[in-house]
């Protein structure tokens, strides 16, 4: 009998202590529930207090703006304005330093293009030389050829021959081996030369003709 009372008797302090944990729990969860809801409270206020604060700077932002179209601030316009022409000088240097970087480009390939038009005029040149030259040797053949057949025919006759056994030679073929008569060109460098009539080679020679 002893043995159960005693079971009665813890199982009522048990129920009771249960019953103090139960009631101790439901106060910190009351007392939570009232710290998050104040917590909610402070942060809804702050955070009203700061679009409170943004609106009233972009309030205040659009009154600073009216009143400088009403009434500006001459300070304030010069600091713009210098800030406006330090951009619009800076913008120029740069326009300025593409524009030299242009003209250098056009000036290289300006340049480019000068020296290959004067090498093609040298050569220009110096092949109308040769040909100027050849042309000349040749006139200057077919001329001594007509002298030489000339001197012939003179010669027979001042020798009493036929004119018909004089040796003309062929004045279809006036390009014969005789001598002829060559232009002479001066170089930029005061030498001598000459255009060979055969090869088309220039040929060293002095002020004279005279081959080196």
């Amino acid at each position: 009998m002893e043995s159960l009372s005693e079971r009665e008797e813890l199982m009522e302090v048990s129920a009771y202590d249960a019953s103090r944990a139960a009631t101790k729990l439901e106060e910190h969860i009351a007392a939570f529930n009232s710290i998050l809801v104040k917590a909610q409270e402070i942060a809804a206020e702050d955070k009203l207090k700061e679009l409170e604060a943004a609106e009233q700077a972009r309030q205040k932002e659009e009154e600073e703006m009216q009143l400088d179209l009403e009434d500006p601030d001459i300070e304030m316009v010069a600091e713009r304005f210098h800030e406006s022409l330090a951009r619009l000088v800076a913008a120029r240097d740069d326009l300025s330093k593409i524009e030299k970087h242009l003209a250098r480009i056009l000036k290289m390939e300006r340049d480019e293009q000068l020296e290959k038009l004067t090498e093609m005029t040298e050569s220009y040149e110096s092949t109308k030389r040769k040909i100027d030259a050849l042309e000349s040797s040749k006139q200057a053949r077919d001329e001594a050829a007509v002298e030489n057949n000339i001197m012939n025919m003179l010669s027979a006759a001042a020798s009493g021959g036929s004119m018909a056994d004089a040796d003309f030679g062929d004045f279809g073929d006036l390009g014969g081996d005789d001598e002829y008569e060559v232009e002479i060109y001066e170089d930029e460098d005061g030498s001598f030369y000459y255009i060979d009539p055969d090869t088309g080679e220039e040929v060293p020679c002095d002020e004279d003709g005279n081959a080196l």
